[in-house]
């Protein structure tokens, strides 16, 4: 596949259940055997959980109506979402950062690049020199945000914990600084 072939672009409201489909392919095959507890039926009962349905739903149609920090990926022949970043400002003990506060590709189309056209969309609405990311320590993606030129820090953060369904996913944080715009 080529760069050509995927558009990214700011979402659509009428995309919504194609961004949450998305979210939730892309979390269970991410973390399936990541951590005890984190096998494909459990990640999948609880990305399918009427709950967890009904609050990322109201997630991403909140990051859409917002329409700053959030793309899609989509297939140039079908128009197909098959992937969503999203970029946030917070505020840090050091001031301002951007958070990737998330990035989700179907997991066929993983190691293509458009991860990192997803991150640079992301992240291209706002200005500070540093960006974070918060990763399950366990996965592939700690290596995909390296080769990102992120490293991980020294911070401590509490895992991902779901008891219902016997899950806890470690997570750690990684950072770069960038060059501000002038």
């Amino acid at each position: 596949m080529t760069h050509a072939n995927v558009l990214i672009a700011r979402p659509q409201t009428e995309e919504l259940r194609d961004i949450l489909k998305v979210h939730q392919l892309a979390f269970v095959a991410a973390h399936v055997g990541t951590s005890p507890g984190t096998t494909e039926h459990a990640l999948t009962a609880l990305v399918n959980a009427p709950r967890a349905i009904k609050n990322k739903t109201e997630y991403w149609r909140h990051a859409i109506g917002r329409n700053i920090g959030i793309h899609v990926a989509r297939l140039a022949v079908n128009n197909m979402v098959i992937g969503v970043g999203e970029g946030i400002a917070i505020a840090t003990d050091e001031g301002m950062v951007t958070k990737i506060a998330s990035l989700y590709i179907q997991p066929e189309f993983w190691r293509q690049r458009i991860g990192s056209r997803l991150v640079g969309a992301a992240t291209a609405d706002f200005t500070y020199p540093t960006q974070l990311v918060e990763v399950a320590a366990a996965t592939n993606a700690v290596a995909f945000w390296d080769g990102l030129g992120f490293k991980q820090t020294e911070r401590k953060l509490p895992p991902i914990s779901i008891p219902q369904y016997d899950i806890s996913i470690p997570l750690i944080e990684m950072r770069r600084n960038v060059a501000p715009l002038a």
